[in-house]
């Protein structure tokens, strides 16, 4: 795979004695230096880097783009030209055939690239290899300067992404480019689903069966009976899930099973409906659809009928005695345990009465009660 190749050039007068430098002047307040191509650049892309103090920054590379102080380069077959306010430290970037080690010339930009897979969610840690020194980066392929993002924190990975990176010091900087995949997790159901006690009640004396089941209450409910292929130090990138509820989303996120709003909020405390329940669990089972038609009279053509079909053969879902299976209501928490403990066979059997919400007359009684008297 190609990558970028460095050269670090220490623009000096004194260079004149050796011929780094072909010619020097001024012209229009810039000073204009011409430097031969090094061999190993020729015929390549070829970009200028110029640090001076802390900055580190890309110079245009024709007279209508200059920078703000008038500053541009003007790469030709064999020479560079550059016309410039101040001497610096640049860099010659070319792309090479091969991938080079990182290397540091103790002035100037060092540059490097690199290959990674992560499980998506993961947390991406940086660690400045330089003393006193800060590291801003870019996740869009974009070259960083100092006006990037500064790194601070762990980085989460939701997608695939070019992270460039540059480690800005007193006296040198170092340029690093990062392909990261972000490899998706497995889910599955644990053996022991079905002898699992997933969901709490409300409080001590409170279970709330006919209240909405929250997405806070599924994801917890979820992650009690499912494992994940791949562990790892994860997190969710929504900036409103609860903190004792993060890791659970993360790993649902790192599997593509549950995602945020187009805000990029989470919404724990809303709901979800029938439909988007029967999707989530589908998920979970990987289960093969096929084009078929619902048992339900009200489900034909929505987006979900094929999902509501499925799980509909299979004994899941049971829907009202009007026909109807509401597939945009809102799932209540009874409804949730009953169609999950049909998925993970919990036998359902007559326990005491532990809940003042909780009649033994309710149609979900046996159900959520076998639940909670689980392990």
């Amino acid at each position: 795979a190609a990558s970028r190749r460095i050269i670090p050039i220490s623009l000096n007068l004194s260079f004149n004695k050796n011929n780094t430098i072909k010619d020097i002047y001024t012209t229009n307040e810039l000073v204009t230096i011409i430097i031969p191509i090094p061999t190993q650049a020729k015929n390549r892309r070829i970009e200028i880097y110029r640090m001076h103090g802390a900055q580190v920054e890309p110079l245009p590379d024709n007279a209508e783009s200059k920078n703000e102080d008038g500053e541009y380069v003007e790469i030709g077959s064999e020479y560079i030209t550059l016309h410039v306010k101040k001497f610096s430290v640049y860099s010659i970037t070319y792309i090479g055939p091969t991938r080079p080690a990182a290397t540091n010339s103790g002035g100037g930009a060092s540059s490097t690239a690199t290959e990674q897979t992560m499980l998506k969610q993961s947390l991406l840690t940086l660690k400045p290899s330089l003393d006193n020194s800060s590291i801003y980066y870019t996740t869009d392929g974009t070259t960083p300067t100092a006006s990037s993002t500064k790194y601070e924190r762990p980085i989460i990975i939701t997608k695939d992404i070019t992270l460039k990176t540059i480690e800005i010091g007193k006296t040198s900087s170092i340029v690093k480019t990062i392909n990261i995949k972000a490899e998706p997790n497995t889910v599955r159901l644990k053996d022991n689903a079905n002898t699992t006690r997933y969901i709490r009640p409300k409080s001590e004396n409170m279970f709330a069966p006919d209240e909405i089941a929250t997405r806070y209450d599924i994801v917890e409910a979820l992650y009690n009976l499912t494992e994940f292929g791949k562990k790892g130090e994860i997190a969710s990138n929504l900036p409103d899930v609860k903190d004792d509820i993060n890791e659970a989303v993360a790993y649902f996120q790192s599997a593509n099973i549950i995602d945020g709003f187009e805000d990029g909020s989470f919404k724990g405390e809303q709901g979800l409906t029938r439909a988007q329940f029967v999707k989530i669990a589908a998920s979970i089972l990987n289960l093969e659809l096929k084009d078929e038609k619902s048992e339900f009279n009200d489900v034909n053509g929505h987006w979900a009928e094929n999902y509501i079909a499925a799980f509909a053969k299979l004994g899941y879902l049971k829907g009202y005695d009007d026909g109807t299976f509401k597939p945009d209501q809102q799932m209540t928490r009874a409804e949730f345990v009953v169609i999950v403990n049909r998925i993970i066979k919990v036998v359902a059997i007559s326990y005491a009465q532990k809940f003042t919400d909780l009649s033994s007359e309710h149609w979900a009684y046996n159900d959520i009660m076998s639940v909670h008297n689980s392990n």
